[in-house]
């Protein structure tokens, strides 16, 4: 449960700082360092590194909070993406 609220919080806060969710994306990685509304963030858990990142061929996703991993697939449309079948 703690994975997914970490990812899912995440994922909010990429979009939030996404200006095009295009080609740009692919390939590339971000790291989760704060939860939250932009409003009012709250940092990432001390001594965590929870990451996320686009394929290269532009559909697929990965991460890794530390003791698990996970992976799903994306569609990325204007200024925004969707994740789809995250495991």
């Amino acid at each position: 449960m703690r994975l997914r609220v970490i990812v899912a919080i995440g994922v909010l806060v990429l979009v939030i700082s996404c200006t095009s969710a295009d080609e740009s994306l692919r390939h590339t990685s971000w790291t989760l360092v704060a939860l939250g509304p932009a409003s009012a963030p709250q940092p990432a858990l001390e001594g965590s590194a929870a990451t996320f990142s686009f394929s290269e061929d532009g559909n697929g996703i990965t991460g890794d909070t530390g003791c698990n991993t996970y992976w799903g697939s994306y569609e990325a449309d204007g200024e925004s993406f969707t994740i789809a079948e995250l495991s």
